[in-house]
């Protein structure tokens, strides 16, 4: 199966799946150590976009926010109903899967509702990663979210607190929900 994923330069199935790995990685996680309050999951590498990870990384990991958490990155409407027209519009991304966190009692669904969406991609014949499942996830669970505002560069800097990034949030968050009526 080919999927239409984002950038043009990996548009390959194997990203797709391999972007995916996060849902299992936090699933295996939680089978392995049940009694944590909560997961993470940290890009290798991920300092080279969110800046100051090493200052907010650990206060992140002390004082960890309830659900799932992930940066709210560029507001989405009702563009995502027809899911292989979003897909295929080059911008797919809504929430960021850079840095995330989930708390135990939301594993469960988290996956088991994350890889659902995901095979809706599939027998679509299109996908992206798990930013765009996210997207999906957050439509139809909302209650199942914490949000935080943000770029991808404030994804561990915003975490607790909006302190950087404020024209990202203006542009595509604020402004997007105000010309939605929301």
């Amino acid at each position: 199966i080919m999927i239409n994923c984002f950038p043009v330069t990996i548009n390959a199935a194997s990203y797709c799946l391999v972007t995916m790995m996060k849902f299992h990685a936090i699933k295996i996680a939680e089978q392995h150590l049940p009694s944590a309050s909560h997961y993470f999951w940290i890009d290798f590498g991920c300092a080279h976009i969110a800046k100051e990870a090493d200052i907010y990384l650990p206060k992140m990991l002390e004082k960890p926010n309830p659900k799932v958490s992930c940066a709210y990155i560029h507001y989405r409407n009702t563009e995502i109903k027809n899911m292989k027209t979003y897909l295929a519009s080059g911008n797919p991304c809504s929430l960021g899967a850079t840095i995330f966190s989930v708390e135990n009692k939301y594993v469960n669904n988290f996956f088991t509702s994350g890889l659902s969406i995901f095979y809706e991609m599939l027998s679509k014949g299109v996908g992206h990663n798990e930013e765009a499942v996210l997207v999906y996830l957050y439509d139809r669970f909302p209650e199942m979210f914490h949000l935080y505002y943000g770029d991808y560069y404030s994804t561990a800097s915003n975490y607790h607190y909006v302190v950087r990034d404020f024209h990202s949030i203006k542009r595509f968050f604020l402004e997007k929900t105000l010309l939605y009526g929301r």
